[in-house]
């Protein structure tokens, strides 16, 4: 479908934190992680929507840590200031894109610009927290969403819950008859000409593991029971690995838990003998590497949070056949017998097991969790069948990865984004959603009471210690928010003024200094960062009268 396309508002930042885990292994990385890199490139490099507009303080914030690839797409980027909603009503046509299920933040933003006519796209990774969700359902800002607006969730079984939560909330209590903007199903992509392309023997040697033998590969985060309760498995596959002479090897980010030696100890006890390797915090590199040098892949998940395993979608794309649960999305992800094996899961309908308790602190998804049951004899079955027949294991790899081509490829989802927000921008251009512009939301207005009294134009300020000079005037500025510049040209305005300026004539000078690069506002704010460390003063009783031409706005 062709038709409106426009300007993308995205408010994650650019970020590979992959690559920054291949650089200071202790960083903490998470499925959502590898998704928001690899959408941010697919975005850039196959949407035939544009260009991208980022706030500039998030631009700022991922400095240090932006992808390889940013200077390749730096011209497709416009960037604007977080706080100056105004300054988007310039795209005739704007989609605002939220990297999590927060669609509030701009429905507010766009009611408060009067612009119905911008739709909202959020992506749904994990259907959990339940009471974030909620409030969505709950928030009298719902009813200003429409079926111009998408909440997109990574598979069927995510989407049965926000229905099912939505469906919870008493009529009495929600904010909408029904559910008023478009719930679509696109699964998280892979990059798959990405994987690595080595064969198998070479990725074992690069690895160090045998180059004989089959190789059962577990690859995620390493916790007693965030994905999956690891005893059962690990009991439950001992003598199978035994019998076919395997090794089994598990791996991920282990910065949470420091799992690695437990886990070896635990391998151990059960007989693995040196069958078993754990690999903590591995690189990207490593982690594409193990996808090649595995012959089978486990994914035994069993967690409220699992509305997609972006685990199981590289596994299929690197060509390997799956043993994985079948739980949540899985199911429509693995078919059995041709991509993979689904190992049954149960659970207790107990109704005690309540969404709302009486104590926050107790979160029953964790209880219900530690009581779903994997059916560990079929799980042995498969894994069996698949060991003892590695012709048709092989073959199911094959199928694995054509399905994720088909699928995965970020070439794919970024085509069904596409024809998603064609549809959006048609919908919302004759949308005939509520126009009232909401009232600038500031925070001046909500701690109006706070302060003695806000800063005034005319307020004067002078020169305050210079006792440390340039010297704190550069740590002032090692933050995304205040620069150095601004700050010793400010300074040098006082110090051409011995008897004072006034802000406002400040703020001008600044501004005119910068050729228009910089909002009154952010000069203001640096002016208050001066004051609060004693750099400048300012007296309270004097005040200059101005021109009008030199009257600035306070911050908001």
């Amino acid at each position: 479908m062709k038709g409106y396309s426009g300007a993308i508002l995205l408010d994650g930042e650019l970020r590979d934190r992959e690559a920054q885990k291949s650089q200071h292994k202790g960083i903490s990385i998470q499925g959502f992680d590898v998704f928001l890199e690899g959408f941010s490139r697919a975005l850039f490099s196959f949407s035939e929507h544009g260009p991208i507009v980022i706030p500039r303080e998030a631009l700022l914030e991922s400095r240090g840590s932006m992808p390889e690839w940013f200077p390749d797409v730096k011209e497709k980027i416009r960037a604007t200031a977080a706080s100056d909603i105004q300054a988007l009503c310039a795209w005739e046509r704007l989609l605002m894109l939220s990297m999590g299920p927060e669609m509030l933040q701009y429905a507010w933003m766009r009611a408060e610009a009067g612009r119905p006519d911008w739709p909202i796209t959020a992506i749904l990774h994990s259907p959990q927290p339940i009471p974030r969700i909620r409030y969505l359902f709950t928030n009298r800002l719902m009813s200003t969403l429409g079926q111009q607006d998408a909440l997109v969730c990574p598979s069927n079984a995510a989407r049965s819950v926000i229905e099912a939560t939505f469906e919870a909330v008493p009529i009495s209590l929600r904010a909408t008859d029904k559910l008023p903007m478009q719930l679509p199903v696109i699964p998280m992509g892979v990059d798959i000409d990405g994987m690595a392309k080595l064969s198998r023997e070479e990725a074992r040697r690069a690895l160090d593991l045998p180059e004989n033998g089959p190789i059962l590969l577990w690859f995620g985060r390493l916790s007693p029971a965030d994905k999956g309760e690891m005893l059962p498995f690990l009991r439950t596959i001992a003598p199978v690995v035994e019998r076919y002479q395997a090794r089994f090897v598990m791996a991920g980010d282990d910065t949470s838990h420091r799992m690695a030696d437990t886990l070896r100890d635990l391998a151990t006890e059960l007989g693995y003998g040196d069958r078993f390797t754990v690999l903590p915090d591995v690189t990207m590199t490593e982690k594409r590497l193990l996808l090649r040098a595995a012959n089978i892949f486990l994914a035994l998940n069993d967690s409220m949070h699992a509305g997609f395993s972006l685990t199981i979608a590289e596994a299929m794309a690197s060509g390997l056949p799956i043993i994985a649960s079948d739980w949540a999305g899985h199911r429509e992800w693995i078919r059995e017998g041709y991509t993979g094996r689904l190992v049954p899961t149960y659970l207790s309908d107990d109704p005690s097991h309540r969404v709302i308790t009486l104590y926050a602190g107790a979160p029953q998804e964790k209880l219900w969790e530690l009581s779903t049951i994997v059916d560990l004899r079929v799980l042995k079955e498969a894994l069996e069948s698949m060991l003892s027949a590695p012709d048709d294991a092989a073959r199911m790899g094959e199928a694995a990865l054509r399905f994720a081509r088909q699928t995965f490829d970020w070439s794919v989802i970024m085509g069904k984004y596409d024809e998603l927000w064609y549809e959006q921008f048609a919908r919302a251009s004759r949308s005939s959603a509520r126009k009232d512009p909401f009232p600038t939301a500031s925070f001046p207005k909500f701690f109006a009471e706070y302060p003695t009294r806000f800063i005034r134009p005319t307020d004067v300020v002078t020169m305050g210690s210079d006792a440390f000079g340039d010297e704190l005037v550069r740590a002032l500025a090692d933050t995304r928010y205040f620069r150095v510049d601004v700050f010793r040209y400010i300074l040098q305005q006082c110090r051409e003024r011995p008897t004072g300026g006034t802000v406002g004539a400040i703020v001008k000078s600044v501004c005119h200094a910068t050729e228009g690069l910089l909002q009154p506002a952010q000069v203001e704010r640096h002016i208050a960062r001066l004051l609060k460390h004693g750099l400048l003063e300012m007296d309270s009783h004097a005040t200059a009268p101005l021109a009008p031409s030199d009257i600035t706005t306070s911050v908001d």
